[in-house]
């Protein structure tokens, strides 16, 4: 739990993107995020799954999950 609170989020590295064009107005985007807490050392991985839509206003995350490992 102290690792949770501690999280420096704002640090968090994307891994291995992958980008798939759904339609003109839909993408799917698969991607690892290194969490790392303040002192930047990493205590953990998730892979996480987004559905981003297009909008009059661009482009926005309209849902996501978390991958099991």
């Amino acid at each position: 739990m102290r690792a949770l609170r501690d999280a420096d989020y704002g640090g968090s590295k994307a891994l291995d993107p992958v980008v798939r064009v759904l339609n003109e107005r839909a993408a799917q985007i698969e991607v690892t995020w290194a969490r790392q807490d303040s002192q930047g050392r990493e205590f953990q991985r998730v892979r996480v799954l987004y559905l981003a839509a297009r909008t009059d206003a661009g482009w926005r995350t309209v849902a996501s999950v978390i991958l099991a490992s």
